[in-house]
């Protein structure tokens, strides 16, 4: 009787415990806001991308996360599972999936930085229909998983190196 309620203890816990988002890889968290740190934001959209809270957890604006439901799959084309492959999924943190600052009325405007390259499982990035200028930066070459890229209606510059289309 004992031994069968604590396992019925065991698996509620255990339920209640995988239903609690994960918090933040903490080198993504640090990317998006040296990102943040970069660009114009003159409506604010990003205020709540601060060092006192979490992408994930507190769900910062544009952001979603590993295996997150506000994940937008139907942008995705891939038959991949968006949760795999994870670095650090198994250590309990989550990834950031995707950033969405495409939403009519952000205006952000600023050079493409250079730290976003540091969201190594990031899958969508959608910066379109902002002010960004400059070229795309080098480093996003580490972006292994991206599987789509949006930066119509910007300023961007230079070229795409061939090596980044394999």
């Amino acid at each position: 009787m004992y031994i069968a309620a604590f396992v019925i203890a065991i698996q509620t816990l255990t339920l209640v415990t995988d239903a609690l988002p994960l918090p933040t890889f903490e080198k993504d968290k640090l990317a998006l806001l040296a990102f943040k740190a970069g660009i114009f934001d003159p409506k604010g959209v990003l205020s709540s991308w601060t060092l006192e809270t979490d992408p994930c957890i507190d769900g910062w604006f544009g952001i979603s996360c590993s295996c997150n439901s506000s994940l937008n799959r139907s942008t995705i084309t891939s038959s991949q599972d968006l949760c795999a492959p994870l670095s650090v999924a198994s250590s309990g943190y989550s990834r950031i999936l995707q950033i969405e600052l495409s939403e009519a009325g952000t205006e952000l405007a600023g050079n493409l930085s250079t730290a976003l390259g540091a969201l190594t499982e990031l899958r969508v990035m959608n910066l379109k229909n902002n002010n960004f200028s400059g070229s795309i930066p080098s480093r996003w070459r580490s972006l292994r998983h991206l599987e789509q890229l949006f930066l119509s209606n910007n300023s961007i510059s230079g070229k795409i190196q061939p090596s980044w289309l394999l």
